[in-house]
């Protein structure tokens, strides 16, 4: 979840969870990732550049596979008129540029802590990018998506001291 330098000496890698176990991708070279570290230690612009090349290299493959019409080499992607979906989820739209993907993706310009996170813990308690509010009128809950999460998550984490050691943690069932 988080990139420090390999002389970084205080940090924790963790251990990954069933949700995760084969995921282990490559770091950059000279860092590795873990789950836990001082905010002052984690290299934010690795980050960033990191993932924006993941996201472009991902962006560029699906818009050829659209291109060619096929997707041979993943099963479970498929060509549509609209684009490319895997399990009813449309992951490139035809047409759509590199800063809509990006954006749908919640990458932005400019994010200073490019992490992938779906919630956190602050003094106000338990946050999240989706809440689950009652209608009461249909007697059931609606999903209300927080549209600037990734500026959420910059303004907390922009609070936190240099000393803050962040852990992350995945939370799935």
């Amino acid at each position: 979840m988080f990139l420090v330098k390999n002389d970084c000496r205080d940090y924790s890698e963790g251990s990954r969870s069933w949700y995760s176990e084969g995921y282990h991708p490559e770091a950059p070279e000279g860092y590795r990732w873990v789950c836990a570290a001082r905010k002052r230690d984690i290299q934010w612009e690795a980050m960033y550049d990191w993932k924006l090349k993941r996201y472009s290299d991902s962006y560029n493959k699906l818009q050829a596979y659209f291109r060619a019409g096929t997707c041979v080499d993943i099963p479970h992607y498929r060509v549509t008129e609209r684009g490319i979906t895997s399990y009813g989820a449309l992951l490139y739209e035809k047409g759509q540029s590199l800063e809509e993907f990006l954006k749908e993706r919640g990458f932005k310009g400019g994010m200073t802590y490019p992490v992938n996170i779906y919630s956190f813990l602050d003094d106000d308690g338990w946050q999240e990018e989706d809440r689950y509010l009652w209608d009461e009128e249909n007697e059931r809950y609606v999903v209300k998506h927080d549209d600037d999460w990734s500026e959420t998550v910059d303004r907390f984490l922009s609070s936190l001291d240099d000393e803050t050691v962040l852990v992350g943690a995945d939370i799935h069932q």
